[in-house]
């Protein structure tokens, strides 16, 4: 039920010129890819700071979260569009998320663990999206290690 609802949500940033990149898992996008190539970097990740483990906090808590995620990428050479994702006829509330270009798959990683999130979306240059889990905390099913090429370790 938890990858479903992961693979079921519409992700979204903004884009460049005041545009929307809308993502979902396992689609390619390519205005992502051209975005990532604009940008000269391999890949990006989205991610959220909100409800640790899947399980919802108060929104105080969750804009703590934010507000101490934005100050770590801020120390990281990567781009920080803002975004959110939700799934539709669902009652989990969009979260709010960011959308990282030129973040690198450890980092990602790394960020994912502080924040005690099971998985992120990560894209490459080519904008094939995949869901990218951290190893051993829950059984999802996650996509194919080649969507990484380009994300660095």
């Amino acid at each position: 039920m938890l990858e479903a609802a992961y693979r079921a949500t519409t992700y979204v940033a903004s884009g460049p010129a005041g545009t929307e990149i809308r993502i979902l898992v396992g689609d390619r996008h390519p205005n992502l890819g051209a975005l990532l190539r604009e940008q000269g970097v391999g890949c990006r990740a989205f991610l959220t700071p909100c409800n640790p483990r899947s399980e919802p906090l108060p929104v105080n808590g969750n804009a703590a979260r934010i507000s101490a995620l934005r100050g770590e990428l801020r120390e990281q050479s990567c781009a920080i569009r803002e975004g959110a994702g939700g799934g539709e006829g669902t009652d989990w509330p969009p979260e709010p998320s960011f959308l990282l270009v030129g973040i690198s798959r450890s980092q990602a990683t790394a960020a994912a663990e502080r924040y005690e999130q099971y998985a992120f979306v990560s894209a490459s240059w080519t904008g094939r999206t995949g869901l990218d889990c951290r190893p051993g905390v829950v059984k999802l099913t996650c996509d194919n290690p080649t969507l990484r090429v380009g994300c660095g370790q």
